[in-house]
Formats: C-alpha cells, structure tokens, sequence
C-alpha cells in the first residue's frame, strides 16, 4: 500500500513539470495530457485492489460528505402534486400545410403557448414543427396546432399521476450511509459524476425503432435534450467527459431496437464511437455533434417515423447547418493564435477559435454574435450559464435584435458550467 502511494506521489510531482518540459505546453500553462493519463490508469488500478481491501487511496467517511458535511436523505414525500403547476407533459409534431408558413407558425403558437403553460419548446425545420409544453389544457394547444398543419407523434403525459406513483412506488431508495466520491462510485450509480435521473431504469414497453443517448452540460442543456426527446441524458462536458463504459451504460438501460448517440463535444466522439462498435447487441450509430448546438439541431430532426439510416444522415447533416459560439474567461496569462491573453480576460469563440479577447463581457458576446450573423441567418439562441443572470442574456439580446432585427433571437437557461454563454446561429 505504501509503496503504491509512493509512486502516486512521485507520478503527481513529474507530472507538474511537465509544463516545464515542452514548449507548447509552457505557452498554454497546462500539465502533459498522456502523462496524467497515466496517472488516472494506475490510480483506477489501484483502486480496484482497493475494493479487495489491500490498498486506500482515499479515505471515505461514513455519513460525511468529502468537505465534513453529514448527509441527509431528500424526503421526497413531502413533495405534494399540487407543487405541479402544469398537469400534461404535451409533444407532438405538425405537419405544416405550407413549408412557408413556418415562421409564422412558430411565433404564433408561442405566443399562445406563453398564455396557457411552461416548458414551452417550439422548434422547426423546413415543413415540421416540434412542439412540447407543460399544460392543464392540452385538448386547447392540439386545437391551436391543428390550424397550422396535421399532427403526428402525440404523447401527453399526467405529471401528478407520474409522482404519484413514483412516491407510493418503489422509485425512491435510502441514500446510503457510506458517502461515496463521484469520482469512485461506480457508473451509473446516483453518486456518479455520470449519473443523472434519465439513467433510471425504464418501464417495461413496446420498443421504439430508435432511442437517444445525448451528453449535455448543465441542468438546463439536459432538460432541454430530454424535451426534444432525449431518452437518456448523460451529465458532462469540458471538464467531465463520458467515457466509453458511461455510454454502454446509458445504451444498456434502453430497450429501443437501435441506438443513437449524440456526444455534443468534439472530446466526447471518439468514446461514443467505440462504444457503438462494442455494443453487439443492437445497432448504435454516433452522430458527430461536436457542441450542444449541434446536438439540438440533430435531435429537431429526430423524427421517429422515418426509418433508422435515413433519419441519422438526416440528423448528421443537421449538425453541419449550425455555428457555435461561446463564452468563457482565460484561466491563465499565455499567447494562442498570436493572442496575448491574460487571466481573467474574456475569450469570445467561434467553434474553435478566439475570435475576441475582450474586457467586458456584454460587450464582447454582442460583437461576437454581430460577426456570425450573416445576411442568411434568421435564428439566434442564447443559452445563458450558471453564472450569469437571465436579465444578463436579455440586455445582450435587445442589443443584437437593435443590430439585426431580421434575425429572430431566444433565451434559453442553459445552466452549464465553465461557458458562461453557449450561441447558436442558424
């Protein structure tokens, strides 16, 4: 055990020379990616002669949190029903009557939509608009949607029913007294970095044709995915990628006939794909969405009466029709791309690339956006993170409509981390 830990310790000093070591990586500030992942491979190691009980790298207290907190377990059944606000979760599809009543279309029904529910999403490409709202009068949005087109691929759901059952069910488990790490338990367990309340096993029903395994960054990026129909949803990002075995996890737990994977972060693609060619079970196909913009692209053209092949080139080329911007600030001072960049500044990106150093951050997202609107683009999203404000978002989408007001502009609460605005230009 000792000597294990002494060569932990030994490993965790080298690798903080790394920086040192090379050029590139003395410019950008950062430890060698290769040797920390080594030092990840033989810590797990070490970790599984741990649960045998010879070696501990971590000391877990019982009933304490990592910081010394005590846990207690959530009651959920002082939930009341009447905490639901809206009754029926309602999706469907309207199959427009005129492809150029699409614009139209959309706003109006928003606008309708605003009055009578929440959770309102309202997406559309080409002749095909998806919809989803939380309602206590679904017969009156069917009849509203009705007048633009006939609807396909209905589904409404009684949400106090569903908690209902849930609290008089088996659904909810005691925590366990031992507090485990979300960096050790296991995947797809609820103490998981990976883990979210999608993961939860699924009633037994007909299987669908296709079912969707989708990362997303922040809670509201995951509900967003679960609205557009997302059947699975795993947690990650930037600084918590998936691995492999997280998607084999998420695929196992569905009981639709294929699979499909959206990574939504460039890092992400090559685990979704080798985990679609070791699932033998069913087929898996990956879409290379690099950015969660991407990925919602995809899954407005997730139509499931479409066969399987047809619909993933439908979405993979959907995911080509996006650009992406985000928002972020510089963790370090260094020189990229012939940029001085000091900590703290503001970093506006386009995909990839610093398009924008900026020192105020309101003022850098509007030129940003200023630059890739382009004469044919007609929709901006803002999905706002964490740690900004929806009154933020707002003052730099009334600047952008006050610059293009041809160009129609939501909000939309992201709640990611680390990006404190993520664009999307369609």
């Amino acid at each position: 055990g000792e000597f294990t830990e002494g060569i932990m310790k030994a490993g965790q000093e080298i690798l903080l020379k790394t920086t040192q070591m090379l050029p590139q990586l003395k410019e950008a500030g950062v430890v060698d990616a290769g040797g920390k992942g080594l030092l990840i491979f033989l810590e797990a190691a070490a970790q599984g002669v741990y649960k045998t009980g010879e070696v501990s790298l971590r000391e877990i207290s019982a009933g304490r949190s990592p910081d010394g907190q005590a846990v207690t377990t959530a009651d959920f059944a002082r939930l009341a029903t009447s905490d639901i606000k809206f009754a029926y979760c309602t999706e469907f599809f309207i199959n427009l009557n005129a492809p150029e009543a699409l614009e139209k279309s959309e706003h109006g029904l928003k606008l309708f939509l605003d009055n009578i529910g929440d959770s309102i999403v309202v997406v559309g490409d080409d002749d095909i608009i998806k919809v989803h709202v939380h309602t206590n009068h679904p017969g009156d949005v069917l009849e509203k949607a009705m007048t633009y087109g006939f609807l396909s691929n209905l589904k409404i759901e009684n949400m106090k029913l569903q908690h209902t059952n849930l609290i008089e069910g088996d659904a909810f488990k005691t925590v366990a007294a031992s507090v485990v790490s979300p960096d050790t338990a296991p995947v797809g367990s609820p103490f998981s970095s990976a883990y979210s309340d999608a993961d939860a096993p699924v009633k037994a029903e007909p299987p669908k044709e296709a079912g969707i395994v989708a990362v997303a960054m922040g809670e509201g990026m995951a509900k967003l995915f679960k609205d557009l129909g997302a059947d699975a949803v795993i947690e990650g990002g930037q600084t918590m990628n998936p691995s492999t075995e997280d998607f084999l996890d998420a695929i196992g737990k569905l009981t639709a006939k294929s699979i499909i994977l959206l990574p939504n972060n460039k890092n992400v693609i090559l685990a979704a794909q080798q985990a679609a060619k070791l699932y033998k079970e069913k087929t898996v196909y990956t879409i290379p969405s690099r950015t969660m913009p991407e990925g919602f692209a995809a899954m407005i053209n997730y139509l499931s009466v479409l066969p399987v092949e047809e619909m993933t080139q439908n979405m993979t080329e959907a995911v080509n029709e996006v650009k992406t911007g985000q928002i972020t600030l510089a963790v370090r001072d260094t020189v990229l791309n012939g940029k001085t960049i000091k900590q703290g500044d503001i970093l506006c990106m386009e995909s990839d690339d610093i398009k924008i150093v900026s020192e105020d951050m309101e003022d850098g997202a509007v030129e940003l956006l200023e630059g890739m609107t382009t004469e044919g683009s007609e929709m901006v999203t803002i999905y706002y993170g964490a740690d900004v404000t929806e009154d933020d978002a707002a003052r730099i989408k009334n600047r952008l409509i006050a610059q293009k007001p041809e160009v129609e502009v939501e909000l939309h609460n992201g709640g990611q981390p680390l990006y404190h605005y993520i664009f999307s230009v369609e």
